[in-house]
């Protein structure tokens, strides 16, 4: 009753979009015929050079799908993690149908950029995600140093801009985890690479990503 009632007050909407939403669905049949699907794995390095990983993503970062992600990311759109989590956890479904994973996290922002912002929209996302897969979600990594924004580098300075500033989280246990690690979008994968490389030192046995869109660049 609580929950209807409050969902008379705050209707889902399309996270494409933002037309009202009926029970169930995921995004409006508008949106849904216009969708960048993708679905598939993509090699991911932690340097540039031998792939460590690979990641899933259900769709292309283009169209209605980036303005989703930018609304989510820059303009306080939290509802949208939920049906974009949707299309994570089915992507991960299809591409890693022969792994279970025993814990969900994501790329951590900074402090600061966290507090700015109000939430960390990959955190969002893995939560989603996790619930909707029936795997628990924890906190592994943290930013241990701020450094420039990928989005404003070219794609052979991405490696190097990202070297040292993730660390796992004290206390953290993963002997022999598999784990999926969660963010927004995927470009070259310098951020993905050095995470997960950082989780298989602290002895993870495997780690895969999944993100919402692959705006995939050479170099």
């Amino acid at each position: 009753m609580l929950e209807r009632f409050w969902r008379l007050l705050f209707p889902l909407r399309c996270p494409f979009c933002g037309a009202v939403l009926s029970s169930g669905a995921q995004c409006c049949s508008s949106c849904a015929t216009r969708l960048p699907y993708f679905t598939q794995a993509i090699p991911i390095a932690s340097d540039g050079a031998e792939p460590i990983m690979s990641c899933a993503a259900p769709f292309r970062y283009e169209d209605i799908v980036r303005k989703s992600i930018l609304q989510l990311k820059f303009h306080g759109k939290r509802g949208y993690a939920g049906p974009l989590a949707f299309y994570m956890a089915q992507a991960a479904g299809e591409v890693f149908a022969d792994i279970h994973f025993d814990i969900v996290t994501s790329v951590p922002l900074t402090r600061v950029k966290e507090r700015e912002r109000g939430y960390n929209q990959a955190a969002l996302l893995a939560k989603e995600t996790a619930r909707r897969m029936g795997a628990p979600y924890a906190a592994l990594l943290q930013k241990v140093k701020s450094n420039e924004q990928q989005h404003n580098l070219p794609a052979h300075l991405r490696w190097r801009n990202v070297q040292g500033v993730y660390a796992v989280r004290p206390g953290s246990s993963l002997q022999g985890k598999r784990v999926l690690l969660c963010d927004d979008v995927v470009t070259t994968g310098a951020t993905l690479g050095q995470c997960a490389s950082v989780l298989l030192a602290s002895g993870a046995a495997q780690v895969n990503g999944l993100v919402v869109a692959a705006a995939l660049r050479k170099g």
